[in-house]
């Protein structure tokens, strides 16, 4: 098995405002993301309705491990553009599949 690097950087193609500050990019250590985390936010998505297929398959549940990852809000996730988005998805996505 490969190792993985877990404390990286996500260029964004268009920066955001998180707390009143101007972000150009994302730093995000995937060894932040613990199974509670994972649990805790398959239980919220459930209460809001939202089904989890599974881990692996979810965007909407990477979108909110990419978000405790880097230590942001996932409603900060949330207002990245697409291109930007799908790559903070596809980043927990690429975890959950590698081999």
């Amino acid at each position: 098995m490969s190792e993985i690097k877990t404390t990286n950087v996500l260029k964004l193609n268009k920066p955001i405002t998180i707390n009143d500050k101007e972000v150009k990019e994302l730093k995000y250590d995937l060894n932040r993301v613990t199974g509670k985390t994972i649990r805790l936010n398959i239980q919220k998505l459930q209460r809001l309705e939202m089904a989890v297929p599974t881990l692996e398959y979810s965007p909407i549940l990477h979108a909110a491990l990419f978000a405790t990852a880097a230590q942001i809000d996932v409603e900060d996730v949330e207002r990245l553009n697409m291109k930007d988005y799908m790559s903070a998805v596809n980043i927990i996505s690429d975890f959950f599949t590698k081999e």
